[in-house]
């Protein structure tokens, strides 16, 4: 009774599967972002605490070493050190040396803090040089790293 032509359908499931797709594609655009914002977060954060931890604990990440003789009157000690910060982060600066200075029996005569006013990059190697007066009966000196300060 009618010959009215059928109506397709065509056109609503096309409608229907673009919207889906189009909902599919925000959700995964929307989950990529807010995951690698996660990652970046989470990577500032280990390298702020890295960071913060190499700040904390500069005996650690410094060492001293070098070698010294007597000056020509025998009342001085001449040290040529170097100074090495091994942080993959941190700045040092001002680093205090614990010197000791021993008897020809190995005993402690003294011990004097001295500090090498300079500035110590992370990863690098400095050298510095120090004139120290000898005390009386002092055979052998040595130095280590006490503190420092980050900046």
């Amino acid at each position: 009774m009618s010959d009215l032509p059928k109506k397709s359908n065509t056109g609503k499931i096309l409608i229907v599967l673009c919207c889906i797709a189009l909902a599919i594609g925000a959700w995964i655009w929307y989950n990529n972002k807010h995951k690698s914002g996660f990652q970046n977060d989470s990577y500032e954060k280990n390298k702020m605490t890295l960071a913060d931890m190499e700040k904390a604990n500069p005996k650690k990440f410094l060492s001293a070493g070098g070698d010294f003789n007597k000056n020509l009157f025998g009342t001085k000690f001449k040290v040529h050190g170097k100074i090495t910060n091994t942080a993959t982060i941190a700045n040092y600066k001002d680093v205090a040396l614990n010197v000791r200075f021993f008897s020809e029996t190995k005993t402690i005569i003294e011990q004097r803090e001295i500090v090498v006013y300079d500035f110590f990059p992370a990863n690098s190697t400095k050298d510095f040089e120090l004139k120290i007066d000898r005390p009386e009966g002092c055979k052998n000196v040595t130095w280590s790293v006490s503190s420092a300060t980050a900046y």
